[in-house]
């Protein structure tokens, strides 16, 4: 039984994440409630710790003693792996070289043999065929997450009391565990592991106020006050819970909200989501296998994996992956809290097919080539530059909604159009959008392809942002005939339901009201262009011409029209609102020209950046990258839109003067 099932779904887990079905920012709790940060109140006063580098819990006094110190935390850390049954014999844990920030890294051991897997090379390992090499491995006995802090038997009944209380859910319990580990010191049987970890980290979230001033105008920008606001709230409900936890141990000292905000930047940049398979085997092969009952063959399981959470990222062709092998069925419950643990089994660091590593070659996997620069900065601390990962950023844009408590009745009536028609006050700009985003662009040192420049980018409208702001755009009238006819669908529907009976569509559904978000601009401009042309010619003429449009379907264009250039019209004025709190000097960080220029100064090597601006720099260049080829976009569509209802307006007009012409 897990912990969610033993007590319920909680309120305070808490993460800034990329969403992947947007890929946009958003501050998501989970119960799948989220905000987008372009909604949200900044928090005052907030009492959060605000760090500066990302080193290992331990504080040299000089370069010998450090490499000392980190060589003897390393030993302690693989003999405490060793004893909890890893197998970690052929690969050591020491200082990292991918760069600043990367704490401790997996090694080849100097003394371990080459090892190579055979085959065409292979970087998506879901249904590729065995075998793949196992460098290391990590039973899921030993795993950080919520079932196997739940069967504890000590203190597991008081962790499942925090749930059942709605305190904390699955995530949260595994950061009030890290938290209160934290706290035990010396007396933690995880502080060889502990001892490892970094002390503080480059995520955002723990930046002087002086540093998140590089991210002003952004979605992170406005997502870190938010972060911490709720951090703050988190604390205040869990930390009495969390301190009995921590009495109960006889804990050295009480955790802290310091402890927490540690604990959550471990999670989120240290965690798995791991597929534990329901019945005995390899997760990946029991997918390749029956891909369409995955989600019935596996529970995911978050978690944090000691010592598999050392391995780097690397950002192209990492050698490794990882694997999910279960051995065996669920252990029963030993504990109070009737929670039982994971499945027997492992977590297997495996070599990629077509790969090959030796003694001292780093083992690193990758974190996804799916995270945009603002997931990989907010959760790991790291960007990466370059038309790649350049290509998956993302913008949200708040639609003009003012605070609910400001609301009056026409407002409050197109957010209630809006959520009948399944759709949010908001809409995600797209890197991939852009015109060459992955493709175009110079080559950056490094092979890495650069951006195409601000002068060449462009992106197209999105239409579900056109959907989304033609509701603010409907006259009033408008909006309440629209919810009329969805009011009495739903009615109709009811009603039938209730007779037994299924009413025909045409009656349970409204008619489909006029869209501009749906005109189709270029053949609407086809038709028209024959209609002017027509015009030109004689009446007689026109008035055999076949295909010609309807009085009526002028009138249905010219709606069309007139309601396409109001949404995308609103569109651009707010594209031109989050350019100027991007770029304006004192709202935002300067035009996107001088970002270029320092990133440009930085790879030159004429002037390093220290690992926060640049990753600021990287990172909020992408979105002004994003926000300007839009914007070209919408300008471009509202000239063709302009266009289109000004040669309707004179197919209208000149239609009307014949017509007067005729009774003459």
């Amino acid at each position: 039984m897990s912990l969610a099932t033993a007590a319920g779904a909680g309120r305070w887990a808490l993460a800034a994440v990329t969403t992947t079905v947007a890929g946009a920012a958003f501050i998501q709790r989970s119960d799948d409630k989220s905000v987008g940060t372009g909604f949200v109140e900044t928090a005052t006063e907030m009492m959060l710790p605000r760090a500066h580098s990302d080193q290992p819990n331990r504080a040299p006094s000089s370069s010998s003693q450090q490499q000392d110190a980190g060589a003897e935390v390393a030993a302690r850390l693989k003999q405490w792996l060793l004893a909890h049954g890893a197998d970690v014999h052929n690969v050591e844990i020491k200082p990292s070289q991918m760069g600043e920030g990367a704490g401790y890294g997996l090694f080849m051991a100097p003394s371990a043999r080459k090892v190579s897997c055979g085959g065409k090379p292979w970087w998506k390992p879901w249904g590729s065929p065995p075998p793949h090499p196992t460098l290391a491995s990590f039973p899921l006995s030993s795993v950080i997450c919520a079932q196997n802090i739940g069967a504890d038997p000590q203190v597991g009944f008081m962790w499942a009391s925090l749930v059942r209380s709605e305190v904390l859910d699955e995530r949260g319990v595994v950061m009030g565990y890290l938290a209160v580990e934290r706290a035990r010191g010396r007396d933690s049987p995880l502080a060889p592991w502990v001892d490892a970890l970094p002390r503080e980290f480059h995520s955002p979230l723990v930046w002087a106020d002086s540093e998140l001033a590089a991210l002003r105008g952004t979605t992170l920008g406005r997502a870190v006050p938010t972060l911490r606001a709720r951090l703050a709230a988190m604390w205040q409900e869990a930390g009495p819970g969390l301190r009995a936890v921590a009495s109960a141990l006889k804990a050295a000292r009480e955790p802290t909200v310091d402890d927490l905000v540690w604990a959550h930047c471990v999670f989120w940049s240290r965690g798995q989501s791991l597929p534990v398979p329901r019945q005995a085997g390899a997760a990946s092969q029991i997918v390749a296998r029956d891909p369409r009952r995955a989600a019935a063959l596996l529970d995911v399981t978050e978690a944090l994996v000691p010592g598999l959470d050392f391995a780097n990222h690397a950002t192209t062709r990492p050698p490794c992956w990882w694997e999910v092998e279960v051995t065996g069925d669920a252990p029963s419950s030993s504990s109070s809290s009737g929670v039982s643990g994971v499945r027997p089994g492992r977590v297997a660091l495996q070599l990629h097919r077509g790969a090959r590593v030796g003694p001292g070659d780093e083992l690193c996997i990758s974190y996804s080539e799916a995270k945009p620069n603002e997931e990989l900065l907010m959760l790991h601390g790291f960007v990466e530059p370059g038309a790649a990962r350049g290509a998956l950023d993302t913008v949200m844009i708040a639609a003009p909604v003012p605070p609910a408590g400001q609301w009056d009745e026409l407002m409050a009536a197109r957010m209630e159009l809006l959520q009948s028609l399944g759709m949010r006050p908001q809409f995600f700009l797209k890197g991939s959008d852009v015109a060459g985003a992955a493709g175009s662009g110079s080559k950056a040192k490094g092979g890495a392809s650069s951006p195409p420049s601000a002068s060449e980018a462009v992106a197209p409208v999105p239409e579900e942002a056109l959907e989304s702001l033609e509701v603010f755009v409907l006259a009033p009238a408008e909006v309440q005939a629209r919810l009329a006819g969805i009011k009495g669908a739903a009615r109709a529907r009811a009603e039938g339901r209730a007779l037994g009976q299924s009413p025909p569509a045409a009656a349970t559904e409204p008619a489909a009201p006029v869209s501009g978000a749906e005109m189709d601009v270029d053949a609407l401009a086809a038709k028209v262009a024959a209609e002017v042309a027509a015009l030109k010619s004689s009446p007689a003429t026109a008035a055999k011409r076949r295909g010609a449009m309807s009085d009526a379907e002028l009138a249905v264009a010219a709606q069309q029209a007139g309601l396409r250039m109001a949404s995308v019209s609103t569109y651009l004025r707010l594209l031109e609102v989050a350019l100027v709190q991007m770029e304006d000097e004192k709202q935002g960080t300067g035009p996107l020209e001088a970002d270029e220029a320092a990133l440009a100064a930085h790879d030159a090597g004429t002037h390093k950046l220290p690992h926060r601006a640049y990753c600021a720099a990287v990172y909020r260049a992408g979105q002004k990258r994003v926000v300007r080829a839009h914007l070209v976009g919408a300008r471009r569509e509202l000239e063709r839109v302009m266009k289109v209802a000004a040669q309707l307006q004179d197919v209208i007009t000149g239609r009307a003067r014949q017509v007067d012409m005729s009774k003459q």
